[in-house]
């Protein structure tokens, strides 16, 4: 194992093979270097490291293979001839262990082989991003950005003290928000990139980032918590103006049940603005209005992104998303499979869609819901969408849309049904959309009739009927939109969807 340090002083670490075998050696004095090692000379060759300039002796050993003090190595130096079999720590398979591979030790998991946690590896920038290994990393990222250069000079868009991050940050391994003295507190505003490398931020007790800036990005990161939190949240984010990809959000969460807390509540973002793709979220979640399994409000884009979560709330309560803005908010290509129960305006992807004069419209295309249920004790509830003040186009729900209390609607029959009908029927509980209002449209999409009969919006389909590509005119069943999978479920999904 060579130790060398780069331009800026830090020290890196490679693994140097020969043919046959791994010669490793330590050494920390080089300046930057720039040969390219060959492995291609005698497989039984030894490497002699000498001081690099420092006048002091030899480190190792005698060989035919030597760097004299002239020779320096630099951080993405080469060597012809990888090994065979992945080394310890070899993240992308190409067997070396890269400098970022070894950032938080060859082993996350034995404490043996981690950096200092006084000390964050890297540079913050997006060649060379600082790499968190330990909770006291998060914490030194909020409270000390301008040590870190991380710190914009820009006041917070809300007011606030805390200046925006603004580097380039990457986990290097899970980390557990609950493993400090005190709970992990919030990072106010990223204005930077977090590339969560596919490790999860465990055990929090409140948003991990309070607002994510319009230039930020955070992708391929895990959040987890099982509390109750009191206050507005998404585990990942608050508010959301930048991007957020292939992240996922998981737990048992509760959020406030009073004043304004526990509004505009998701498990992944609590109000978004911006971009939310291929990204998802599992358990549940209970709160009060504006609460959706993902998002809890957008005026942004929520597209190829799912929940399987359980949600439960008061108004506004959707299986993906609470609901949009008036001023707007998509949703494409994205799904939800949890049960929903709330108050009013619940559906089983999305709560409402509204929309105000003049204003961008609302809309949800090439979508679905397969909840068990959706189920309120009030009015305006669908299997779909709750009320809609915007476009639905070619989506369908399969869910059982019922209301909870026993006020039958004013031309029931005898039987507690609408007059001439065998059963019970409440005008807004739908199978696909409860309730429309101007300018509200819904195109090409339907629902399942035999678990929620007698609805007027949307086309219904019987059980067999849903399950034939036939019956879903005109939808794209030929190029990247939907598909039939029976791996996957008897009715059509969309072709990103994968086991």
């Amino acid at each position: 194992m060579l130790k060398s340090r780069s331009s800026d002083g830090r020290c890196l670490t490679l693994l140097v093979p020969s043919l046959t075998a791994l010669s490793m050696f330590a050494s920390c004095t080089s300046d930057t270097v720039h040969d390219t090692l060959d492995a291609g000379t005698d497989a039984s060759a030894d490497v002699s490291v000498t001081d690099s300039g420092n006048g002091t002796g030899s480190d190792a050993a005698s060989g035919d293979a030597t760097l004299d003090s002239d020779a320096t190595l630099d951080s993405d130096a080469t060597v012809d001839g990888a090994p065979d079999a992945a080394l310890p720590g070899d993240g992308d398979g190409d067997g070396w262990q890269d400098e970022d591979e070894v950032s938080c030790g060859t082993d996350p998991e034995n404490a043996e082989s981690l950096p200092d946690p006084n000390f964050i590896p890297g540079a913050g920038t997006e060649e060379d991003p600082y790499r968190l290994c330990f909770i006291d990393h998060l914490d030194a990222v909020r409270t000390n950005p301008q040590q870190l250069n991380c710190d914009t000079g820009s006041p917070q868009p809300d007011g606030g003290t805390s200046p925006p991050l603004s580097c380039y940050l990457r986990l290097g391994r899970d980390i557990d928000a609950s493993s400090g003295s005190s709970p992990l507190s919030s990072w106010a505003v990223l204005e930077g990139s977090l590339d969560g490398a596919g490790f999860t931020i465990s055990n929090l007790t409140r948003a991990f980032i309070t607002e994510l800036g319009v230039d930020a990005s955070v992708h391929d990161l895990s959040v987890h918590s099982t509390t109750q939190i009191r206050e507005t949240l998404g585990l990942l984010a608050h508010i959301n103006n930048g991007s957020v990809s292939r992240c996922h959000a998981s737990g048992e969460v509760t959020t406030g049940t009073t004043g304004q807390n526990g509004n505009k509540a998701g498990l992944l973002i609590g109000d978004n603005r911006g971009l939310i793709e291929n990204s998802s979220s599992s358990g549940s979640i209970s709160g009060r209005n504006w609460l959706g399994g993902l998002v809890g409000s957008s005026r942004g884009t929520i597209v190829r992104s799912f929940s399987s979560a359980t949600v439960n709330g008061g108004n506004r309560v959707g299986g993906l998303l609470g609901s949009t803005e008036k001023i707007g908010g998509t949703v494409l290509q994205s799904y939800a499979t949890g049960s929903v129960t709330g108050k009013a305006y619940v559906g089983g992807l999305i709560g409402s869609i509204q929309h105000q004069l003049n204003a961008p419209i609302g809309r949800v295309e090439n979508s679905y819901a397969l909840s068990e249920f959706v189920e309120a004790p009030d009015y305006k509830l669908g299997g779909l969408v709750g009320i809609n003040e915007g476009n639905v186009y070619r989506c369908y729900s399969s869910t059982s849309v019922r209301r909870t209390d026993a006020i039958p609607p004013v031309d029931a029959g005898p039987d507690g049904g609408d007059a001439g009908d065998s059963g019970p029927s409440f005008p807004d509980a739908q199978g696909l959309v409860g309730s429309i209002l101007d300018p509200g449209t819904i195109i090409a999409s339907y629902y399942n009739d035999t678990l929620t009969p007698n609805g007027r919006l949307g086309i219904p389909l019987s059980q067999l009927e849903m399950e034939a590509q036939n019956s879903f005119s005109p939808w794209d069943f030929a190029t990247a939109v939907w598909k039939f999978d029976n791996e996957l479920s008897a009715l059509p999904v969309l072709s990103w969807q994968s086991l």
